[in-house]
């Protein structure tokens, strides 16, 4: 059985490591998972009715601007989000782009090898599991099964928090060890820096 483009989106939502993190971390606040299949849908609609005009770049900029908008993150790039090197914004929006092409063009002997190639969902989970977040101020030793720290901060796991990302491998890209600190404003809005 052939499989439906949201569907390809979907899988490939599934294998980009930042977006899991993100959804894990619930960052788009009690409504992530709603939020995260939400996104699903509208990027499949939307690479669907621009295809023909859309290149990587606005591709970027228009996830970058979801992000921002209905995850509540502020992120300079994407990629500064996702601790990469080379940027899985990038190769998120050149596969969608591709896997597009492919499907337009009934090529599914080609997409579905791509979607092969893709690492598992209990990959990925792994590489997300092997995150190390810690409370900024000290370390949360209180973490549900959600990944969220049980504490009294009330910001959903996401807010006040400081990261060190192990090195973990996303599609073969490397990733960096960086320090970030996301801090939640009064508006609920969620800020992250670097050190």
């Amino acid at each position: 059985m052939l499989p439906s483009w949201l569907d390809c989106v979907k899988h490939l939502l599934q294998s980009w490591t930042g977006f899991q993190l993100a959804v894990v971390m619930q960052c788009g606040g009690s409504m992530t998972n709603e939020k995260a299949n939400w996104f699903a849908e509208v990027i499949a609609d939307y690479v669907t009715k621009m295809a023909d005009d859309l290149c990587e770049a606005d591709l970027i900029d228009w996830i970058s601007t979801i992000f921002n908008d209905d995850f509540d993150l502020i992120l300079e790039h994407i990629s500064n989000f996702l601790f990469l090197k080379d940027g899985s914004d990038q190769w998120f929006a050149s596969s969608i782009l591709k896997c597009n092409q492919w499907y337009r063009k009934k090529d599914f002997a080609t997409l579905n090898s791509f979607m092969c190639s893709l690492p598992s969902v209990s990959t990925i989970s792994a590489a997300v599991n092997q995150s190390n977040i810690k409370n900024s101020d000290d370390d949360c030793d209180n973490y549900n099964d959600d990944g969220n720290c049980d504490d009294d901060s009330g910001d959903g796991g996401c807010g006040n928090h400081s990261e060190n990302v192990n090195e973990l491998s996303n599609n073969g890209i490397r990733l960096e060890r960086r320090h970030r600190r996301m801090e939640v404003d009064d508006e609920g809005w969620t800020t992250i820096t670097y050190r």
